[in-house]
This record gives structure tokens, C-alpha cells and sequence, in this order.
């Protein structure tokens, strides 16, 4: 996925909690460093010499099939609000829905320590505007566009 959306950017500066991933991404010849957060950006973009925007920012923070397996959901999208260009800056999510999260934990699965306010037995219209209306619009985005694509991991394709 890094590769398709890189083309569209300047620079990319990749976040990744799985240490394997981050291997991977900078074997690609992507700037990556490990984390939950965005903690270390302001240092991996200046040891590789991206230039962030005024205060830190960026252009676009992509969480792809990352909400439904983090932590704390919230405060990853208030962070990611928080680290895009005022004005201009763009969230990039996919989500399956409905909404079921959980964290994986070596080979057990527990539940997030943040959840999204969003009914598990919903239909997906009324997740996703369960995910604007109670997530999204509260934290402070805006709504450019929304699609609904079929979910394809490696073990489908």
C-alpha cells in the first residue's frame, strides 16, 4: 500500500508498531520507525532529511485497517489530527465495518484500552455514520469523500 500512495507525496514517513514491518519498509528504501504514535517523527523526518511543515506537520496521515487493532483509536485520530497541516491536511482511513476491534497480543486477542462509541451489530450505513457523527466530526475532521470497497487482505487476493 506504501507504494501506491508514495507517488502522490513529496516524502513518506512511515509509523509501524510490527518491528518486522518497519525492516521491511526501509528495505523498500521508506523512512520507517517504530511506534503506537507519532512520537519520533520530528526526528526520523530530520535524520532523513524530510521537511515537516510548520509545527510538525504533514500532508496526510493514512490509517489503513489500523482502528479495529490499536490501543487507543481516539487518541491515534486526535493525534492524527493534531500532526495534519492545518487547513490542507488530509486523514486517509479504512475501516472495516462493522466495527469489532481487537488487539492482538502475541497469540491472544484482548480488547482495546480506548473503544470507539459504534455498534458491533450494526449495518455498515449505520456504522459509518456512526464513525462521522460520534468519532470523526467530534475530533475536529471534515468529510471530503467516503467508499465502500470490499475488504482484501493477502490471504484473499
Amino acid at each position: 500500500v506504501t507504494s501506491r500512495l508514495a507517488p502522490l507525496f513529496d516524502s513518506v514517513l512511515a509509523v509501524e508498531t510490527s518491528a518486522p514491518m518497519v525492516r521491511r519498509l526501509r528495505q523498500q528504501g521508506y523512512t520507517a520507525f517504530a511506534g503506537p504514535g507519532f512520537d519520533g517523527l520530528e526526528d526520523a523526518a530530520r535524520e532523513s532529511g524530510i521537511s515537516l511543515h510548520a509545527g510538525g506537520t504533514v500532508d496526510c496521515v493514512a490509517l489503513l485497517n489500523v482502528l479495529d487493532r490499536c490501543e487507543r483509536p481516539i487518541s491515534l485520530l486526535k493525534e492524527s489530527r493534531r500532526k495534519l497541516r492545518p487547513d490542507t491536511g488530509r486523514l486517509l482511513i479504512a475501516v472495516v465495518l462493522p466495527f469489532r476491534p481487537f488487539v492482538e497480543r502475541g497469540a491472544r486477542r484482548v480488547q482495546p484500552l480506548e473503544r470507539l462509541p459504534l455498534d458491533p451489530n450494526a449495518t455498515w450505513a449505520t456504522s459509518i455514520t456512526q464513525l462521522w457523527d460520534l468519532v470523526l466530526q467530534p475530533i475536529g475532521f471534515e468529510l471530503a469523500a467516503v467508499a465502500r470497497v470490499p475488504y482484501l487482505s493477502g490471504g484473499d487476493v
